[in-house]
């Protein structure tokens, strides 16, 4: 008695189905992951911001009116004042190791003053 294993019409289209369905969990599963990395990220910033109107109630109220009354204006000023504070604290970087330099050639000459 010879035994044949073969896939009919009816399994083929069991394979498939559960194939569909192991991709879709996978998809599922990857978007939840991304999802809470999100929502961990967005609940940071509403503590955050929460704290900041209980010490500095008028910024806040600022911030909220600001936003609220032009979002595209607000952000447009933010990313402005963002970057304008990174070159500010480029040029504090620069300037202390200037700074650095300088003094250490002072101490350089006066050493080559002193021989």
């Amino acid at each position: 008695m010879k035994h044949h294993h073969h896939f009919d019409l009816r399994t083929k289209g069991f394979i498939v189905s559960a194939a569909i369905l192991l991709i879709v969990a996978a998809i599922s599963v990857g978007l939840a992951v991304t999802n809470s990395g999100e929502n961990k990220r967005l609940h940071a910033m509403d503590v955050k911001y929460r704290m900041i109107r209980q010490v500095y109630p008028q910024i806040a109220a600022w911030s909220d009116s600001s936003y609220y009354l032009n979002p595209e204006f607000a952000e447009r000023e933010t990313v402005k004042l963002e970057a304008q504070e990174l070159v500010v604290k480029d040029a504090e970087v620069l300037l202390k190791q200037k700074q650095r330099e300088a003094k250490e050639a002072e101490n350089i000459l006066k050493k080559l003053k002193k021989d």
